[in-house]
């Protein structure tokens, strides 16, 4: 059995006020008798865009660890559908 991971991040600069940034992961096994899984998942993609220094817009997919977060807003748990 073998197994490897890989978690990257990145953000890319666009225009003088707007950026992309992803988090991934990769997961690949090995096995004698049966070869191999592999998967390759996205658990944050999308574009910030700042308004000012109070306000941006943000379109994209975060998983919900990073939704009460600076990151991705301030608001709680309480207001998700």
């Amino acid at each position: 059995y073998q197994t490897l991971s890989a978690r990257g991040t990145g953000v890319l600069g666009l225009f003088d006020r707007g950026h992309v940034s992803a988090e991934w992961n990769f997961n690949q096994q090995r096995y004698r008798s049966r070869g191999s899984d592999s998967t390759f998942q996205f658990d944050n993609v999308y574009y910030r865009h700042d308004l000012g220094q109070a306000h941006y817009l943000q379109a994209g997919r975060m998983d919900r660890r990073n939704l009460s977060s600076p990151q991705g807003g301030t608001f709680s748990f309480s207001m998700l559908p």
